[in-house]
């Protein structure tokens, strides 16, 4: 069963182009693996972002994100915690 964690984003600088273009394909990856469910810049708050992912465990997920290039590169800080689901889709069924 999976269980679905929210990743905080706050950028400490903008990303260069190959750096955009190698994250935009860590996130492809992710949602042709089943795993990315959303992610995004917030709309009212500059320099923040979010995604949401599913994994089996909060280490599973943790280990998934550090793979981004935005943070291996340290563009980006980042936290990440789990989300207790109370209501989802439909379209989220396993």
């Amino acid at each position: 069963m999976f269980r679905y964690f929210v990743v905080s984003l706050t950028f400490k600088r903008v990303a260069s182009q190959d750096e955009g273009l190698a994250q935009r394909q860590f996130l492809q990856d992710l949602v042709e693996r089943d795993v990315l469910i959303l992610a995004g810049p917030l709309a009212d708050s500059p320099g923040h972002g979010l995604a949401i992912v599913r994994a089996g465990s909060l280490v599973e997920a943790r280990t998934i994100y550090e793979g981004a290039p935005i943070i291996k590169k340290d563009i980006a800080s980042w936290a990440i915690d789990e989300i207790n689901v109370s209501y989802k889709s439909a379209a989220l069924s396993e």
